[in-house]
């Protein structure tokens, strides 16, 4: 009879699986705009250069979604690269919340009102709080992924995953 895997990795799995999707989703969404010839030239005239920073990190953020799917693809299947690939990730997302934090208190610091403007919505709390639970989730998926549980199910006895 197969093991089955454990809850945490199937948890963990799943939701690198949906944040790759949709990385790969914004990436083409946002491709929409970033190879248009009008906004390509309304963002040179807003800011020269400011076109090819957009197509980069939209062909960027497209690239590393589908790295994302496939690491999360495989992590369910449990091979052994991918415990190491999805800790990675994770720890890069860890580092990538906590300087987006440290942004935003930069900005609350030294432009108040641009803190509370923007959309009709107060964007900077808003972003706060995503920030702090994607920060907590985060901390708790390093917790899950160092622990024994996943440990054993990708390193334990049996055929070789890798």
């Amino acid at each position: 009879m197969p093991q089955r895997r454990p809850v945490s990795v199937t948890t963990i799995g799943r939701l690198w699986t949906f944040i790759g999707i949709f990385c790969c989703l914004g990436g083409l969404s946002t491709a929409c705009t970033a190879f248009n010839p009008a906004m390509v030239e309304l963002m040179n005239e807003a800011r020269p250069g400011a076109a090819g920073t957009w197509r980069f990190g939209t062909v960027l953020l497209g690239v590393s979604g589908g790295f994302v799917w496939y690491s999360a693809a495989a992590f369910l299947r449990l091979r052994a690269w991918a415990l190491t690939s999805i800790e990675a990730i994770t720890w890069l997302a860890l580092l990538a919340c906590i300087g987006m934090g440290l942004y935003l208190v930069t900005v609350l610091t030294r432009q108040p009102e641009a803190f509370f403007a923007g959309w009709g919505t107060p964007v900077g709390p808003v972003l706060s709080a995503i920030c702090g639970a994607a920060l907590v989730v985060l901390i708790g998926m390093i917790g899950l992924l160092r622990g024994r549980t996943v440990r054993e199910a990708f390193h334990g006895e049996g055929p070789s995953r890798g």
